[in-house]
């Protein structure tokens, strides 16, 4: 783990509320399959530079288990524009961040 500055990043991504744990991994695999059937149909979603995160919110000795929000999301180039009800579209607030590559 190492602390990183981000700037703000434009992302699409699904997002579970719950206990945090192997439903977070099922949430994954679910984002995974959406962007290799969209690559198929919108194109150029999985390229060698993608960026793929999953993003843990809350500290769960903070927050109760069921409030706890995970996301899973891709970071968007400034050219791609995603419409598509599976997914909500932000932008990631630049800042400081715990990264772990995985």
């Amino acid at each position: 783990m190492k602390l990183e500055q981000i700037s703000d990043l434009p992302i699409v991504y699904m997002r579970r509320t719950g206990a945090y744990g192997e439903e977070n991994n099922q949430l994954m695999a679910r984002f995974k399959h959406w962007m290799t059937y969209n690559n198929v149909s919108k194109g150029n979603l999985l390229t060698d530079n993608e960026v793929v995160l999953g993003i843990i919110w809350d500290n769960p000795a903070h927050v109760p288990p069921e409030a706890c929000r995970y996301d899973t999301a891709l970071v968007l180039s400034a050219q791609q524009e995603i419409t598509d009800e599976c997914v909500q579209q932000a932008i990631l607030q630049g800042g400081s961040y715990a990264v772990f590559h995985y």
